[in-house]
């Protein structure tokens, strides 16, 4: 007899979840859009990035000891600065 109930007591709730389940169904709208399809046009450019590298200042000057008067015992020296610069451009194709 126990065995008996049990089966009918399973039998109604899984009667009542598939009562649950349709009126959940039901609740759904059947509203379905339609987009129009749009072109596209891709549009591909050139990135210009600069390269840079190592480069070299020459600074030339002229240096005097006044020794025995204004502008005597001068010197050309010479100071080299190096430095970074842009040295060119890298031309990218962007696709």
């Amino acid at each position: 007899m126990k065995m008996h109930k049990l089966i009918v007591l399973l039998f109604l709730l899984s009667g009542l979840f598939a009562l649950t389940a349709a009126s959940e169904i039901s609740q759904v709208t059947n509203a379905i859009g339609v987009e129009e399809l749009q072109t596209c046009t891709t549009s591909f450019y050139d990135e210009i990035q600069p390269v840079f590298g190592d480069c070299i200042y020459y600074h030339n000057y002229t240096s005097c000891l006044n020794t025995s008067g204004p502008n005597t015992n001068c010197l050309l020296k010479q100071d080299k600065i190096n430095f970074k610069c842009k040295t060119g451009q890298l031309i990218l194709d962007v696709r």
